[in-house]
């Protein structure tokens, strides 16, 4: 027997979706697309056509009764041929052709997404990218595509009054140099051993400020017939010697003196924070390798700490270093990459990341020869004329006064060749510019891509979300109003036929948006921060 048509048609115009399958929409249940497609609330339903004949979903053709006209506006038709059920196919119109003057034949492509939508359970599969639900700084940290450009240093203002808080700038005051005379106790004939820097030494160190040369010489005068009682002469920050700075006349530093290790702490990065004065929405570009807090020790090495690796997000350094020569300053990140395994603060550093400040200046001084020479050959060293040496030899009738000039003479040229001159002790280096333009210390600041680069990212990381590659389920509704995601080989079950399963499969793993208000459809405009 015949059967009385009974097929629903539904034409639409102006329906967000697109053949490619790059955007559709994520419902929060099906009477959500119900009242979107069939209640008319939406506005974009054109006609419904009712007791219309039997529509084959594979076939792809329909004819209706309906000038071509009329339908060249539409993109989107859904039908139910419903003395075969209830369900409702939607499909791509992706042409319209003319038949007679009340007859149009519509082409048409089944949207395999909208029609199975509420047929098929995505399983854990994985995930290449996606939007997250939560965007903490620090979270996301796995490579992206992206290209970076050049870095820049950042500059934070004052808000009110735009003086500068931060910038690239030196850490540490170790411009400041100062004077270490190293003294062995030679004069008193004692065992003048000292603890310095955790080792035991036979030296006493005496510190002076570099500018106080009136108290340097007059140590160095002091020692001048036993020269060898001053071992060396060298520069080293005054900061690492002594808090407050070196007294007027020196500092005798005291025996089992330790370099205490000082922190600096640099301010957390915050989503309040600007790359080169933009302001991103995707806290990923807070992160490594877009910014990162730079330090160097002007002379070519440098490290790149990542703010997401220290606790709080916070940069903090430990600087320490030794008085002794080769003077050598150290810094180390802080508290950093899970470094803090215990209360003591030299043992929350990561020694692995290590820059250091050598080569400080070696000394020079001189000595006088021929009177060191003297008191080493027993010489009285208070004999200072001539005249009391012949006093000395005509009294005991030894000598003529012609002989005795002539003995006079004879020590001394004696001394001349046996190389008793004045001499320069130590070493007259500065050790390059840095310290002799007082660059010789850490510095350090904020780098980041340039804002036009940070742009482009930001509006990358908008439209596809970040670097996932997590087995997990695909989320469609992760943020407020849409989520991408991208799998690969992608997992479904459902009873849906097995080219409709396929076909989605692969609608996910060449990525595609998911959209959760219709009329927002290709809206980037919107904050789509996680809630």
């Amino acid at each position: 027997m015949a059967i009385e048509p009974n097929t629903t048609i539904k034409i639409y115009a102006n329906v967000p979706l697109d053949i490619n399958q790059d955007r559709s929409i994520a419902w929060a249940n099906i009477t959500e697309q119900n009242t979107y497609f069939h209640v008319g609330e939406s506005g974009i339903l054109v006609k419904t056509y009712a007791n219309s004949t039997y529509q084959r979903v594979r076939k792809g053709v329909m004819r209706i009764e309906e000038t071509a006209d009329f339908l060249y506006d539409c993109n989107y038709l859904a039908f139910q041929n419903t003395n075969y059920g209830n369900k409702w196919f939607y499909a791509f119109i992706t042409s319209v052709e003319y038949v007679n003057d009340i007859t149009s034949e519509i082409t048409f492509e089944i949207d395999e997404l909208q029609t199975w939508y509420f047929d098929m359970t995505l399983q854990p599969c994985i995930v290449e990218r996606c939007h997250t639900t939560t965007d903490v700084i620090g979270e996301h940290i796995e490579p992206e595509p992206v290209t970076l450009g050049e870095y820049v240093f950042n500059i934070k203002r004052n808000p009110e009054t735009q003086a500068v808080m931060d910038s690239y700038a030196s850490l540490t005051p170790l411009s400041d140099l100062c004077v270490i005379v190293s003294i062995v106790d030679t004069e008193n004939h004692v065992v003048g051993g000292k603890y310095y820097d955790g080792i035991y030494g036979g030296c006493t160190l005496k510190a002076f400020n570099h500018s106080d040369i009136t108290h340097i010489n007059a140590l160095i005068e002091h020692y001048m017939v036993i020269p060898d009682s001053i071992v060396s002469i060298y520069m080293i920050p005054s900061a690492i010697v002594k808090d407050g700075g070196i007294p007027d006349g020196g500092y005798d530093i005291p025996s089992g003196t330790l370099v205490n290790p000082k922190v600096i702490l640099k301010d957390a990065i915050t989503a309040n924070d600007h790359l080169d004065g933009y302001n991103p929405r995707n806290n990923k570009l807070y992160t490594y390798p877009y910014n990162y807090y730079h330090v160097d020790n002007s002379n070519g090495s440098a490290l790149k700490l990542r703010y997401e690796f220290f606790e709080g997000n916070r940069p903090a350094m430990e600087v320490c270093g030794c008085i002794t020569q080769p003077c050598e300053i150290m810094l180390r990140p802080f508290q950093y990459k899970n470094s803090s395994t215990t209360v003591q603060v030299f043992q929350q550093t990561l020694n692995t990341e290590t820059l250091s400040l050598t080569s400080f200046p070696v000394c020079s001084w001189s000595t006088d020869g021929f009177q060191a020479w003297l008191v080493n050959k027993g010489i009285p060293y208070g004999i200072h004329a001539v005249g009391d040496l012949l006093n000395v030899a005509m009294g005991a009738g030894s000598l003529s006064p012609g002989g005795v000039v002539n003995s006079v003479m004879d020590t001394y040229y004696s001394a001349k060749t046996e190389g008793q001159q004045d001499i320069i002790r130590g070493n007259f280096s500065n050790s390059g510019a840095n310290c002799a333009t007082g660059r010789q210390q850490f510095y350090g600041g904020r780098c980041s891509i340039t804002a036009e680069y940070a742009k482009i990212i930001d509006d990358f990381f908008d439209k596809y979300g970040y670097t996932c590659m997590r087995l997990q389920t695909p989320n469609l509704r992760a943020r407020p109003h849409w989520s991408y995601v991208k799998t690969r080989d992608c997992a479904l079950t459902g009873n849906l036929p097995a080219t409709s399963k396929q076909s989605i499969k692969e609608y996910f793993n060449k990525g595609i948006t998911f959209w959760k208000v219709p009329s927002e459809v290709g809206n980037y405009s919107l904050s789509n921060t996680p809630q």
